[in-house]
């Protein structure tokens, strides 16, 4: 019954917020703490497939933890086309 519940309030709460004026996303996983991704000065955030990637400045790229499965279609939509607007104007 705990699962159940617990699985509801889960799915039921945002999932990441996408911040458009400093290109942060922030992760707010279920058991752990919030993370920050963060597509400023040389790293960026980009899209490839149904995945954001985070390209650090080194080169180093690292898959993002949120998923479109895991959020509302408009809203994922919302935020692939503001990064993907953000990164072509960089």
């Amino acid at each position: 019954m705990l699962c159940i519940v617990f699985g509801g309030i889960s799915f039921s709460r945002e999932y990441f917020f996408y911040i458009p004026r400093n290109r942060t996303l922030e992760w707010l996983p279920p058991l752990s703490r919030r993370r920050l991704y963060k597509g400023t000065g040389q790293n960026a955030l980009i899209v490839e497939g149904k995945r954001i990637i985070l390209v650090r400045a080194n080169g180093k790229r690292k898959k993002v933890p949120v998923r479109r499965y895991m959020s509302r279609a408009e809203d994922w939509d919302a935020v692939v086309d503001a990064i993907k607007k953000k990164s072509a104007k960089s």
